[in-house]
């Protein structure tokens, strides 16, 4: 009975690894699973810190690209109203302008209107001639003129004439008395002098009468150019 209820012993193992050289394999092999698993966690950590701060910048970024468009639409709403107020007020300048112009034009029509009145009953060219004035004034005036012109002339060739005695007895003091031996010399001498100061002094005379009063020819030509000048009819304005 007793032999019967024994239970049976377990099989041999195939290889002659001992128990403990297993349990030690197992061990290992345990070990080295939980550092992967502890390698990949650490792996997951920083993927997930990553992602996070990734996270983090895109909404960063979402935030300033909403405040981007909201400053641009609102600078292209201010564009746009500070555009259509120039609008308005180029609008507003041209039709102020044209109003001005249009009232200018209706103004030089009226007044171009009483112009041609005027003109319509304006008197004749013929009744409109001013009078010739008359002549007596003007020739007596002309001929004072001359008269004192004359006078004048007369005063100068005198004063002329002072001036070349003088000068001729000047010449004679200063020369000095010849000697005996030399005297026909000196007389061709002085005669040349005094033929040469002569011509000279009337020379000048002729120039300085030419030159202030001119010819009769030349004052008749004086006289009629004064008349013409004289009696011009002034345009009327």
């Amino acid at each position: 009975m007793a032999n019967s209820t024994k239970r049976p012993l377990p099989p041999t193992p195939s290889n002659r690894k001992s128990i403990i050289d297993l349990s030690y394999d197992t061990e290992n092999d345990i070990l080295s699973l939980q550092k992967c698993l502890e390698q990949k966690e650490s792996t997951i950590n920083n993927l997930k810190i990553i992602v996070m701060e990734w996270k983090k910048k895109a909404i960063e970024y979402e935030a300033a690209y909403n405040e981007a468009k909201q400053q641009l639409e609102e600078r292209e709403r201010f564009l746009m109203k500070r555009h259509q107020a120039e609008i308005e007020a180029l609008t507003k300048a041209q039709i102020d302008q044209t109003n001005e112009n249009l009232d200018l034009l209706l103004k030089l029509e009226n007044e171009n209107k009483q112009l041609k009145q005027q003109l319509q009953n304006s008197p004749t060219k013929e009744e409109y001639q001013l009078p010739i004035p008359p002549v007596a004034p003007f020739v007596s005036n002309t001929s004072q003129l001359c008269n004192t012109a004359e006078e004048m002339m007369s005063a100068m060739e005198g004063t002329l004439h002072g001036i070349k005695d003088s000068y001729g007895q000047t010449v004679m003091e200063d020369t000095t008395p010849p000697l005996i031996s030399d005297l026909s010399s000196s007389e061709e001498e002085y005669d040349a002098q005094s033929i040469e100061i002569i011509p000279k002094a009337t020379s000048s005379k002729k120039r300085l009468s030419s030159f202030f009063f001119g010819s009769k020819h030349k004052k008749d030509d004086m006289f009629v150019e004064k008349k013409k000048t004289v009696f011009k009819v002034p345009s009327n304005k």
